[in-house]
This record gives structure tokens, sequence and C-alpha cells, in this order.
């Protein structure tokens, strides 16, 4: 065997005085590793490291298309083979399918979602007083209804055509939002009506008309005794008046109580 690979070495690997003078030197130098064949894992062979020509690493992922996704997946041999399409329902983006509503953040001084690749999604709060670390600010005063929800009240300083027939009561959130809500005196339910909030201030001779503006319509609850309308923007400030509200029925001239909401330092 030994003289078959010193033969195979002279006829390929070293010129023949090389050979000469080893044979002087009584040795033949054992250099036959690289020969084709000895190896049983020949050069290009990339099994050892999970990557196949053409192929992936396992655990990758990679869009394909703005909504599709793919895993590289481990196959026989330790090789990795892109894996079916994956619809991505927020989108793909760095290779990854975004997931909606992953975080909370602020931009342009509201609050809004965003998705697990940073693309602004919904609208959470309109923030009356600044962002700031994903959460609205607070004013730097406060503002109280009277009455405050649990309480109602049909006292009015004024007088409408239909008369007072419902009681009023409200609540204001830290963005200073006002929730109304009123229920009838005869505890009837609400019939089907054009039910409105009116703003006015609550020490002028003039409340609860019709002209005065109108802050929300088409409240929830109509069919039972209590009414229910949508959280509005109050537009307080710490230095402004107070305000007051009531609700008119402009189908019956019929008014509610009268509720204001004043400024705390």
């Amino acid at each position: 065997m030994g003289e078959i690979r010193s033969s195979i070495l002279r006829s390929v690997a070293a010129p023949a005085w090389f050979w000469a003078l080893a044979g002087l030197a009584g040795c033949v130098p054992e250099v036959v590793s690289a020969l084709p064949g000895d190896d049983p894992t020949e050069a290009g062979d990339s099994s050892s490291s999970g990557v196949c020509d053409g192929g992936c690493e396992p655990g990758q992922s990679r869009c394909v298309d703005k909504a599709v996704s793919q895993s590289c997946l481990a196959q026989d041999g330790g090789c990795g083979a892109w894996g079916p399409d994956q619809p991505c329902e927020g989108g793909c983006a760095n290779g990854a399918c975004c997931t909606p509503n992953a975080h909370v953040a602020c931009d342009e001084g509201d609050q809004y979602w965003f998705d697990s690749c940073w693309s602004r999604g919904e609208l959470i709060l309109e923030c009356l007083h600044g962002c700031d670390g994903g959460q609205c600010l607070n004013p730097a005063c406060t503002h109280v209804c009277e009455p405050e929800t649990p309480e109602f009240t049909a006292e009015a300083s004024y007088s409408c055509a239909g008369g007072i027939t419902m009681e009023i009561s409200g609540s204001i959130d830290d963005q200073d939002r006002v929730t109304v809500r009123v229920r009838r005196l005869d505890q009837k339910p609400f019939e089907s009506g054009d039910y409105v909030v009116r703003v006015f201030d609550p020490y002028a001779p003039q409340q609860c008309a019709s002209f005065n503006i109108a802050k929300a319509t088409a409240p929830s609850g109509v069919g039972t005794p209590e009414l229910t309308f949508a959280p509005f923007p109050s537009l307080l400030e710490c230095s402004g008046s107070d305000k007051g509200y009531c609700v008119r029925s402009e189908a019956t001239s019929e008014c509610s109580g009268k509720l204001t909401v004043v400024t705390r330092l």
C-alpha cells in the first residue's frame, strides 16, 4: 500500500527531482490526507453547518411579499429549506409578520396603537393637554360636574315651552370629556326623537335655548327611561369660565334640569 501511495504522490504532487532526493533520504512524506476519497466529508459538503446550496439556516424567516412570510425548516441531514407561505394579517417587515396593536405610543400629540413593526395604527385618544410616554397628560386644573353621576337634578334657572320633564347628571374624565345622562321624571321610556345636549353660560339670562350650541346628539337608551350621550370635549380652560349644559327635545321643546361644570385650581 505504501508503494502504491508513493507512486500516486510521485505522479501528482511533486517533480521528479524531489522524489529522487526523498528516496536518498529513505523517507516519503505522509501528505496524503487531501487525496480524493480519503476524507468522508468532501469540499462543498455544508451539512455540518445546517446550510445547503440555495437553502437557509433553520430558524430564519423572511418576507416574500408585503403580507407574506416564510420560515426556514430543518431537513434531514441538518440542512434548511424554506417552508410554505404564511399570511401576515398586519403585514410583513424585517423578515417577520407584524402583530397589530402591540404597542401604545404618542404621535402628533395624541395616543395611538402601533404594531410590532412600529407602524402607526388606530387612534386611541385625542390628548387635549398633550401626550408623553404613551400617556395623555392631565390638565393643570380640575373640572367638576354638578351634579355628578350617579346624582341627578331637575333644578333649573330657566323654563322651556314643553316644561322641565327630565333630570340631568354628568361626569368628566381626566381629558375633560363630558358625558351627559338624562332620565324622565315620569319614569316612562324615551321615545325616538331629536334629543340634543346644548351648552351655555350658566350665569347668563338666556339658558337652554334652541340657539345655544349643540354638543351631542343621537344618544343611546331610546326605549328606556334613561339616555346617555357619547363623551364630547368640554373645551374648558383653567383660566376660563364655567359652562352649563342641558338636554332639549327639539320636537316637543321639553328640557332637562341644568348641569354645571366648574373649574377648580
